[in-house]
C-alpha cells in the first residue's frame, strides 16, 4: 500500500491523540454502563468487565499501535469504523 503524502501524514499524526482520546472515552462510558446495569453477582459483573477491556484493549491496540506512513490508510479506516 503506498505511503500517504506528507501533508497528510501530518494532518493524521495530528488527529490521532483526539481520537485515543475518543476512544477511550467511549470505552470508560461502555463499563460505566455495564456497572450500572450489573446484576447482584460481583463475580459476574468483573468477568463481563474483564472480557470488555480485553475486547476494547485489542481494539485501541490496533487502531492507534505502530501507526507510520506506510499503514496510515489501514490506521484511518479503522479510526472511520470505530
Amino acid at each position: 500500500m503506498p505511503n500517504i503524502p506528507e501533508k497528510d501524514w501530518k494532518t493524521l499524526r495530528a488527529m490521532q491523540d483526539d481520537l485515543l482520546q475518543t476512544a477511550c472515552g467511549r470505552i470508560l462510558n461502555k463499563i460505566s454502563k455495564l456497572i450500572e446495569e450489573s446484576p447482584d453477582d460481583n463475580h459476574k459483573t468483573y468477568l463481563n468487565l474483564w472480557k470488555t477491556m480485553r475486547l476494547e484493549d485489542g481494539k485501541i491496540a490496533d487502531m492507534f499501535n505502530d501507526v507510520k506512513r506506510s499503514n496510515a490508510k489501514r490506521k484511518l479506516a479503522y479510526w472511520y469504523g470505530y
